[in-house]
Formats: structure tokens, sequence, C-alpha cells
């Protein structure tokens, strides 16, 4: 009986051409070593981060009326999101943008709750 002939599967050639690849690769290291203009961060005292973000002394003001109204802990989960939307990471304004930011903002939100100050 005669051996069967085996079929040998060749690599299909490549559906990129190279100058479109060489064009995607500078692309991609065009992207990655772009970089955000740096941002003198504020200082991490509270009156400092209030006039960069006027909104973080409404805040404030807001824990403070709260305070002895329904559930604490139900206004600090609502209050904390907005936090970190005006202090820390996500914050709008990039000076306040660090985890110390968000710290210093975080903590007088839970002395505003639990004391009123």
């Amino acid at each position: 009986m005669p051996a069967k002939a085996q079929t040998v599967s060749t690599p299909s050639p490549s559906l990129t051409p190279p100058t479109q690849l060489a064009a995607i690769v500078a692309l991609i290291d065009r992207i990655a070593t772009r970089r955000a203009p740096a941002v003198q961060l504020a200082p991490l005292d509270w009156s400092t981060m209030v006039a960069v973000e006027p909104q973080l002394g409404v805040l404030i003001a807001d824990a403070r009326k709260l305070r002895r109204r329904g559930n604490r802990w139900r206004h600090y989960e609502n209050l904390k999101g907005r936090v970190g939307r005006l202090a820390g990471w996500g914050a709008r304004r990039r000076e306040l943008a660090s985890g110390g930011h968000y710290h210093v903002a975080h903590r007088r939100l839970l002395d505003a709750l639990e004391t009123g100050r």
C-alpha cells in the first residue's frame, strides 16, 4: 500500500505590509513616550486647597449641616464620592491630584461629620 502524502502547512504571509507595520510601531512609540506637562501641586494645607478648589469648603459646610441629621454613615458615603472628585487622583484640578491631597480632604470630612469642626 502506498503511503499517504502528508501535507505541510506553511505560515501565511503577513497581512500588514512592512511599511504600515513600521508606521504603527512609530505611532505607538510616540504615544508611549508622550508626557503630560508638569503641574505644580498645591501645598498640603487646607486653606490653600480651598483657595484652589472652593467646592472643598462647600463640601465641608454641607458635612457640618448633615452631621446631626439621619444616618451619618450614609452621609459619609455620599460626601466621600465628592471628595474624590475634588481632591486626589480623580480631582478636577490637577494641582490637587495626589494621594496626600485626598488624605487631607478626607480627614477634614471625617472631622466635620464627627465633631462639626
